[in-house]
């Protein structure tokens, strides 16, 4: 759960067509953070130009991260495991939803004290960076060494598939109406659409082995082949 958001990103600019990487440099006359960028090279540009669609490549400017230690986790264990399945849970998209026209300033973001900022220099060291998973590269890197998305759904639907109704019924017998509401309130940040429950993403990876319960209903394995060949 949230493990492959935590290993570090790479960034990304497109600017009509030029892909630049973005690093951080120490402004000492502000004496703080700021973003520098360079040219990316010639595989980094071409990794870059592959993900995206042609509308992205041709605006003005447009800012993406790659998780690549991820997904090259995801294919180190993927190559060792021999029978078994992979479950990771995190938030994120297929690459076509990740990709898009409406995230332009990419998916940076630092969390502190329980609040989110877009700002992710404003307390380097003491605030949790992450980004958005791009699923489809999980997706390949386990299918290169031999494992099969077994399914890929939002976490709404994985507990819907999971038992969660009747768990909360069963929960909320013989409790009285205070906790009866917090219980309620904690059912629905996990569901919500405008919550946890689309955000969220589950995938099912598995190699010589049944798949995992609670992804009867709802797959969306064919997003991840939309916006890739995996």
């Amino acid at each position: 759960n949230e493990l492959l958001d935590a290993m570090p990103v790479r960034s990304f600019a497109i600017e009509s067509g030029q892909i630049f990487e973005r690093g951080v440099a120490w402004n000492e006359p502000a004496q703080a953070w700021q973003w520098l960028q360079r040219r990316a090279t010639d595989n980094d540009t071409a990794a870059v130009l592959s993900s995206v669609s042609d509308d992205i490549k041709t605006l003005p400017r447009y800012e993406l991260e790659r998780c690549e230690q991820a997904y090259a986790w995801v294919a180190s264990m993927a190559a060792r495991m021999q029978r078994g399945a992979m479950l990771l849970i995190d938030y994120g998209f297929a690459r076509a939803e990740l990709y898009h026209l409406q995230r332009a300033g990419g998916t940076l973001m630092a969390h502190r004290y329980h609040q989110a900022t877009s700002d992710v220099l404003a307390y380097a060291g003491d605030a949790d960076i992450t980004a958005h998973i791009d699923f489809t590269a999980v997706a390949q890197a386990a299918t290169e060494q031999g494992m099969i998305v077994a399914g890929y759904l939002n976490q709404a639907r994985f507990l819907i598939n999971a038992g969660v109704g009747e768990a909360y019924a069963a929960a909320s017998q013989g409790i009285d109406t205070v906790a009866q509401a917090q219980l309620s309130r904690g059912l629905q940040l996990l569901m919500s659409e405008a919550e946890m429950g689309e955000l969220f993403k589950l995938i099912a990876l598995t190699k010589n082995c049944a798949s995992p319960l609670g992804f009867e209903r709802g797959d969306r394995s064919h997003r991840l082949l939309e916006s890739d060949d995996v």
